[in-house]
């Protein structure tokens, strides 16, 4: 678990069951982002 997750995680107002599932998805949905947009640059600008 990232650590920005587990903060919010122990945070005593985040008790409902869907925020971490909400998080984890928001985390692996930023991550596919910069995936994609490294591989766009990589195209742009070869080595």
């Amino acid at each position: 678990m990232d650590d920005a997750l587990s903060a919010l995680a122990a945070d005593p107002g985040f008790d409902h069951p869907a925020h971490p599932i909400a998080l984890q998805e928001m985390l692996q949905a930023e991550r596919n982002a910069s995936e994609r947009l490294s591989g766009h640059i990589e195209v742009l600008v070869p080595d």
